[in-house]
């Protein structure tokens, strides 16, 4: 069923554009499973309906920004890994990841030590 719906993606938006649309379902199905709920455990959890939840691991919608950050945190994922479903639905990472070396946190090291 999913390749069925890649090869439709790719007649009718082009390859670039159906990669990250398969991309974000595979990615959502991951962080589902990696969690152990079934879709309607999610669905309640996400507070959605199953329907959205069907289409959208199937990635045939594009999901909203806040409703993407939203499923995140209902799947718990941890924040080391939240930028990965924004990502695949084609938005620009949340959160930056900074090293802790780095210049800008100098002040948080020296209030540590």
């Amino acid at each position: 069923m999913v390749a069925f719906c890649v090869v439709v993606a790719v007649c009718v938006v082009g390859p670039h554009r159906a990669w990250r649309i398969f991309c974000r379902g595979l990615r959502l199905v991951w962080w589902r499973k990696r969690r152990g709920l079934f879709q309607l455990q999610l669905v309640m959890a996400a507070d959605w309906l199953q329907r959205h939840a069907c289409i959208m691991e199937l990635g045939r919608i594009q999901p909203r920004r806040e409703m993407v950050l939203h499923i995140a945190a209902a799947l718990e994922v941890p924040l080391r890994h939240s930028n990965e479903l924004p990502l695949a639905a084609g938005y620009v990472p949340v959160w930056a990841e900074t090293d802790l070396v780095a210049q800008a946190l100098a002040p948080i090291r020296h209030a540590l030590d």
